[in-house]
């Protein structure tokens, strides 16, 4: 009769040493107002290399997250503030998301910005969508 082997015993793997976590240093802010029509937008700018313009959410959570920052190593984040948030003012003509897509599209080409990227980010989203299917102009936004 033959002899079943018996499976030969590993030792334990050794846990790995945790990695101390570096820090990366915050990317430079600078806020400054543009105006449009009779109000003024908040435009926020980080990092430098390629627009990407980020339009935040209603509660404006993501501009402090720190994914933020890391984007800003590789593209200028352009973060424009939805007329009624941040410091952006709100005229009384401003009622619907129509009307704020196209105030986006005006601050756009107020920048000079062309082949940006949008990113937004829920009503941001929104926003986002909204102005690239209102742009009408041959090059692209």
């Amino acid at each position: 009769m033959a002899r079943k082997k018996t499976p030969a015993k590993r030792k334990p793997a050794k846990a790995a040493k945790p990695r101390k976590a570096v820090a990366a240093k915050p990317v430079k802010k600078t806020s400054s107002f543009i105006t449009l029509f009779d109000m003024k937008i908040e435009v926020e700018r980080r990092g430098k290399g390629r627009p990407l313009v980020l339009i935040p959410g209603e509660e404006a959570l993501e501009a402090d997250l720190p994914f933020i920052d890391e984007l800003a190593r590789k593209y200028e984040v352009i973060i424009p503030w939805m007329p009624g948030f941040g410091r952006s003012e709100r005229p009384d003509w401003v009622e619907n998301m129509d009307d704020v897509a196209y105030i986006f599209l005006d601050l756009l080409d107020k920048l000079k910005l062309k082949g940006v990227t949008l990113m937004g980010f829920s009503l941001g989203g929104w926003i986002a969508a909204e102005v690239a299917i209102k742009n009408t102009r041959s090059e692209e936004h």
